[in-house]
């Protein structure tokens, strides 16, 4: 066994928690350009005003750069 598996090991969830979170604030300020990003509220709606639609893409991205590294 290796010295670096144990900084690899640690440096894949933390380059994943990047991703996403760096997803997230650029996917949060988008939907105000794309009005088709936002679910608007309707009748049936919890929510009192628009919510951006793609929380999952930076999810999805953040798990996907944890994986490719791997």
């Amino acid at each position: 066994m290796s010295t670096t598996a144990p900084s690899i090991a640690l440096g894949i969830p933390i380059v994943a928690f990047g991703v996403s979170a760096l997803f997230t604030l650029v996917l949060s300020r988008l939907p105000r350009l794309f009005s088709a990003m936002l679910d608007e509220p309707g009748e049936r709606s919890l929510h009192g005003s628009a919510v951006p639609r793609t929380g999952g893409v930076a999810v999805f991205a953040g798990i996907a750069s944890g994986s490719v590294l791997v």
